[in-house]
């Protein structure tokens, strides 16, 4: 099927990775690159909902599975507890979707029940609502190299929100998009200490009032839908008047 697809007029995909791996077993083909990206209509440019003065909110969105859990983040958020107690006090955490009840136990066994709440599917304009509720919100890549390339969708809807981003993630086009938009905080997935530290120079940011001010949060159109339609756009009108000359 790969090889049947290298041999289209025009090949599309979403990744830098994808684009990479293609463009590489097969010279000859013509791949391009039109990236995810959020629905402008879900985020008006005065949102009508803002964060609460407390607690430090912290809300992550989408499934979790056996290969993507939470692990990386309670792990870190359980050594931000360890250092900083009263700061973690003040930090009220949510995962948003479906999941293992495995992500549940271990929230239980690191003795972070009371500061983790789980919460099953939400209607889509509510988890809008409840990501521009939030002082930041939070993204975990797999730890797998097999998805070393993937970029969540998740994330282009949390640039749409305009809220800072805690970035789990090992190195990768998604880590490298928030770091280069200055976006939020890029973790390493496997370093608790890493994840705590960063946890805890957000909670200083929020608490300092500079959260909004310590990061580049202005609208991205570049990479809205609408943005990525009017890409398709040039590639396929270029196509057909190739087709036609």
């Amino acid at each position: 099927m790969e090889r049947a697809a290298s041999r289209a007029d025009l090949v599309l995909v979403t990744t830098e990775a994808h684009e990479a791996m293609l463009r590489r077993r097969y010279p000859g083909s013509r791949v391009e690159r039109i990236p995810n990206g959020y629905d402008e209509e879900d985020f008006p440019r005065e949102p009508a909902v803002r964060p609460p003065a407390e607690p430090f909110t912290v809300t992550h969105c989408g499934m979790l599975t056996l290969g993507r859990s939470v692990r990386p983040f309670l792990e870190g958020f359980a050594a931000f507890m360890k250092r900083a107690p009263s700061k973690a006090a003040a930090t009220s955490v949510a995962f948003i979707g479906a999941r293992e009840s495995a992500n549940e136990e271990l929230a239980e066994s690191l003795g972070l029940a009371d500061r983790v709440r789980f919460e099953d599917n939400l209607p889509h304009d509510e988890v809008v609502r409840r990501e521009r509720e939030s002082h930041v919100l939070l993204l975990v890549k797999h730890d797998d190299e097999r998805y070393r390339g993937l970029v969540p969708g998740k994330l282009y809807e949390y640039i749409g929100a305009r809220r800072p981003i805690l970035a789990i993630a090992p190195d990768g086009e998604a880590a490298r998009l928030v770091a280069a938009m200055r976006r939020g905080e890029v973790a390493a997935i496997g370093d608790p200490a890493d994840v705590a530290a960063k946890l805890e120079r957000l909670h200083d940011r929020w608490r300092e009032g500079t959260l909004e001010s310590g990061y580049s949060l202005e609208e991205a159109p570049e990479w809205s839908r609408r943005a990525g339609a009017e890409r398709l756009h040039a590639l396929l009108s270029a196509l057909v008047g190739e087709s036609c000359r």
